[in-house]
């Protein structure tokens, strides 16, 4: 099953689930999937190393704001915890060496 897909497929659950964070991180993942497709110089289709790209490159975001609220200490740890969630969300669907 493509990764784009399983995205979906995820964000229904949290949905139903009502799981407010997943599919909180998952919305952000397809809104920038979105912003690859229609942005300046694409063209083709979304396949699974768009998708993977686009999640490697969001992880990296977030471990640069992790260590950023790490800094602040007990006035960050809430945010702290979100991004430690996303950046496991987000691994789930990359590759284990990346």
């Amino acid at each position: 099953m493509a990764l784009e897909q399983q995205l979906t497929e995820a964000l229904t659950q949290a949905i139903r689930d009502k799981d407010a964070r997943t599919a909180e991180v998952i919305r952000m993942l397809k809104t920038r999937l979105t912003e690859r497709r229609t942005g300046k110089g694409f063209a083709g289709e979304i396949d699974d190393a768009v998708v993977t790209d686009v999640i490697g490159a969001y992880r990296k975001q977030l471990q640069k704001a992790l260590a950023e609220y790490e800094k602040h200490g007990e006035r960050g740890a809430a945010q702290v915890a979100q991004l430690r969630f996303e950046i496991a969300f987000c691994e789930r669907f990359l590759p284990k060496g990346l």
